[in-house]
């Protein structure tokens, strides 16, 4: 095809204004979906490692609680071992106890059977005995018989008591006494002083110079003659120390066995 020359010249100007326009920048080819996709993938991403770190959080925390049980047990599992050791010794505590206890009661009753025992043998000899402090002697054994049915009076009460009484029994032989009292002599009242050497015997000496002495064979006061003055007065002054110790000769009857 021929061109005309106004032709040719349109087309020339149109090539220098093609090649004199800027070309226009590449625009993204992302579409706007990829890149929404992408932040969220992002804040995902995100989420999960915060997940990830309380998690380890979480597990750490778990496993030092495990760890604090586990010590928490075998603390609990040696208390138990302690207490099961301990409970094996209080049982073993406890029917040593239970035996000592029957031991103990049988003792209980045995002795309770001797001190009654005791309690009549002493009645026997205080029944035999030179006849002095009677009401005295015979009140605490009187006393002695009612705690020995009393419900109140333990086993060490009635112990004590008893051997209270045996006591002062026995003291009885290694004093001397000096009393007035009045004695029945050949069939009247008479006021005398009478002496108690001990257990050995008992002597009495008469406002008008008699003197006498307690037979316990024949369980009587007997009568001695004037001869035998001279050392009742002796005797009587030492009992009152008017006079030195010295030895005298007095009567004693019959000794019983």
């Amino acid at each position: 095809m021929i061109l005309k020359g106004t032709q040719k010249l349109v087309l020339a100007g149109f090539l220098v204004l093609m090649l004199h326009t800027p070309v226009p920048a590449q625009t993204d080819v992302r579409p706007q979906a990829v890149m929404e996709d992408h932040e969220k993938g992002m804040e995902a991403e995100a989420r999960t490692q915060k997940a990830r770190e309380a998690w380890a959080r979480e597990r750490r925390d778990l496993l030092a609680r495990l760890e604090s049980l586990e010590e928490e047990n075998r603390r609990l599992e040696r208390d138990r071992d302690r207490l099961s050791r301990s409970r094996d010794h209080l049982e073993r505590d406890v029917a040593a106890i239970e035996r000592e206890l029957m031991e103990a009661k049988r003792l209980e009753e045995e002795l309770d059977g001797r001190l009654d025992e005791v309690l009549l043998r002493l009645g026997e000899s205080m029944a035999s005995d030179i006849p002095f402090l009677e009401d005295e002697r015979n009140q605490r054994l009187s006393m002695l018989h009612d705690l020995m049915v009393d419900p109140d009076a333990g086993l060490a009460e009635r112990l004590r008591r008893i051997m209270e009484a045996l006591r002062i029994e026995a003291d009885y032989g290694f004093t001397v006494e000096l009393r007035r009292i009045p004695l029945a002599l050949d069939g009247n009242e008479v006021l005398a002083q009478v002496l108690r050497l001990g257990r050995l015997g008992l002597f009495y000496r008469t406002g008008d110079g008699r003197v006498g002495f307690y037979d316990a064979g024949q369980k009587r006061w007997q009568p001695l003659d004037a001869s035998w003055d001279a050392a009742f007065v002796r005797a009587f002054d030492v009992a009152t120390r008017k006079r030195a110790p010295e030895l005298v000769t007095l009567p004693v009857g019959r000794i019983l066995p």
